[in-house]
């Protein structure tokens, strides 16, 4: 496992040679960028030194005009080395040397822009004109025009353009380091201040996890944002305030995981878990004891799949749930409402005999019926009660009960529905 220092080391060179790797990436593109438009602006150029000899061409048949004004336009032109003119049988050039290397080009190509030799050299071809009474016509080419320019007037600007930009890059780097420098003193104060605190955040959240009572996650939480006080750099501060924040909300996720481990999720009811564990678990070991009276019911939607089917699963969920919150808000604090599969939903009602929950059931029956689902047919239940002592000579195994509740709620089904039976 690496150091923190050694982490935040190698991200600060990681992002110093990203940045100068876009940086000199940048300036390539934009160099050959500026290499195209300067290659494009000799070729404008060219095109019009072209038009120009043209018109003096055709209007002046003297070569020593011709040779005068290539030298002169070899003096006036920055850059420009040479010159190359065919036009019909006649050939112009200046100086020798260059002119001739121009003309071979030029004459082999046409058309284009060639790099030869330190030299830029474009080629354009003439075209001669004709006139009529109403318009100028341009004929096919009839010569060709050459021009030479040295690269080392492109140099002059993207050289010191290269290098301007690699003195910002090391001035960057060089104004970059100090700021870094300065300011590690500061960063390893509260990368300590952070490493204490994560510390003990272990701790805290190992007592969280051993002991939930609100007041003492409270506490703890408390005690967690002591150790923050060392930290002074903003982000830091929120790093550690979310921390806390989650410690915090440890205790409640720890409650409502385990509210998802005991509860239906749809109805809010318990589960079979929850039977088992509990139920199963602790409620039976208590009435070994006491051997109090103890009464379970089936419960079981009518017409369910006819709801579903007609209505959609969607409505079936609602009248599902709507059962469990009446029971909810109906039963006494120590019913208990599982839903035992499907539509159907065990209630365990201990210290209770078998009329007592008849009765108890048949007023969620009736207010049941009063409930309105926005559907056409009337939505009802059926149950079937067993209960210790009138039922079985023990409650132990639960399962006796379950069993004769639920052929009794299949009685209760073969009788018409809609109807509790209690034996």
């Amino acid at each position: 496992m690496q150091s923190l220092k050694l982490y935040v080391i190698k991200r600060v060179v990681f992002v110093i040679v990203m940045s100068l790797s876009i940086i000199f990436i940048f300036q390539y593109f934009m160099i050959e960028r500026a290499k195209e438009l300067h290659l494009k602006n000799l070729q404008h150029l060219t095109l019009l030194l072209e038009r120009n000899f043209s018109i003096l061409m055709d209007l002046y048949s003297s070569p020593a005009l011709i040779r005068y004004n290539i030298q002169k336009l070899r003096e006036e032109v920055p850059g420009l080395t040479a010159v190359y003119i065919r036009y019909g049988k006649h050939v112009y050039f200046y100086p020798q040397k260059g002119g001739e290397r121009v003309g071979d080009i030029c004459n082999a190509y046409k058309s284009g822009v060639f790099e030869d030799n330190g030299t830029v050299v474009v080629c354009v071809p003439i075209k001669s004109e004709y006139a009529s009474e109403f318009v100028v016509f341009e004929s096919s080419p009839s010569g060709v025009f050459g021009v030479a320019f040295d690269e080392k007037v492109q140099d002059s600007y993207l050289v010191p353009w290269e290098a301007g930009t690699v003195v910002v890059s090391v001035f960057l780097i060089i104004l970059g380091g100090l700021v870094v420098f300065t300011s590690w003193s500061e960063v390893m104060q509260n990368f300590k201040a952070m490493f204490r605190f994560v510390k003990k955040m272990e701790q805290i959240v190992e007592r969280i996890s051993r002991n939930s009572n609100p007041e003492k996650v409270k506490i703890q939480k408390e005690k967690l944002l002591k150790y923050a006080r060392g930290i002074t750099i903003k982000e830091f501060k929120q790093i550690v305030s979310l921390i806390a924040y989650l410690v915090e909300k440890l205790h409640e996720f720890a409650k409502k995981a385990s509210n998802l481990a005991m509860k239906d999720p749809l109805t809010g009811l318990f589960n079979r878990n929850y039977l088992r564990v509990f139920v199963e678990g602790k409620l039976l070991a208590l009435w070994h004891r006491h051997r109090f009276p103890f009464s379970v019911a089936m419960i079981d939607l009518d017409n369910f799949k006819r709801i579903n089917d007609t209505y959609g699963h969607g409505k079936g969920d609602e009248v599902l749930k709507g059962l469990a919150k009446l029971l909810q808000g109906t039963l006494r604090g120590s019913d208990i409402a599982v839903r035992f599969g499907g539509e159907e939903i065990l209630v365990v009602m201990p210290y209770t005999d078998k009329e007592s929950a008849k009765k108890a059931l048949e007023r969620v029956r009736k207010l049941f019926k009063e409930l309105d689902f926005e559907i056409s047919q009337p939505v009802t239940f059926s149950a079937g009660i067993a209960s210790f002592p009138d039922d079985v000579e023990s409650v132990i195994p639960l399962e006796r009960l379950i069993k004769i509740a639920d052929e009794r709620l299949y009685r209760a089904k073969k009788m018409g529905k809609d109807r509790i039976v209690i034996d």
